[in-house]
């Protein structure tokens, strides 16, 4: 499940965010990750990236969240 929360509602999307690590995002949101899932600290993968100073990497990540959810 590429949307498993693990200690704290920390998902693989929000590893990825943390690290701006686009391969491993890449392969998470091909395997239905939603980025807009927020861990139990209330932030998203997208609002991660932005407080690590991974701004490009927030905006790619906000372009590729499908517009319905």
């Amino acid at each position: 499940d590429a949307n498993a929360a693990q200690q704290a509602g920390f998902r693989p999307i929000h590893e990825a965010a943390n690290t701006a690590n686009r391969g491993l995002a890449e392969l998470l949101l091909a395997h239905g990750a939603d980025p807009g899932l927020p861990a139990d600290s209330g932030k998203n993968a997208i609002e991660l990236a932005r407080d690590k100073g991974h701004a490009e990497f927030a905006d790619w990540l906000s372009a590729e969240r499908p517009a319905t959810r």
